[in-house]
């Protein structure tokens, strides 16, 4: 094969495995109830506090879990 026909088909397989990969992202919502999840925050420290305040906000945009802080 020559060099473009390989270049081609290279770019074609790309393309395929992207368009692929991206239609299985799009995942339909979970069924069910969420998880729900209440976060206490006992650390001590500035740097601590802002780490479970990150992972609140992390886990409510997840449709999976109900968080109360």
């Amino acid at each position: 094969m020559t060099s473009k026909k390989v270049m081609v088909l290279v770019t074609v397989g790309l393309l395929l495995f992207v368009g692929i990969a991206a239609a299985g992202q799009q995942a339909p919502e979970p069924q069910g109830e969420k998880v729900r999840l209440l976060l206490v925050d006992e650390t001590k420290t500035f740097s601590s506090t802002m780490r479970v305040g990150i992972l609140a906000g992390i886990l409510k945009k997840n449709p999976l879990f109900a968080v109360d802080v």
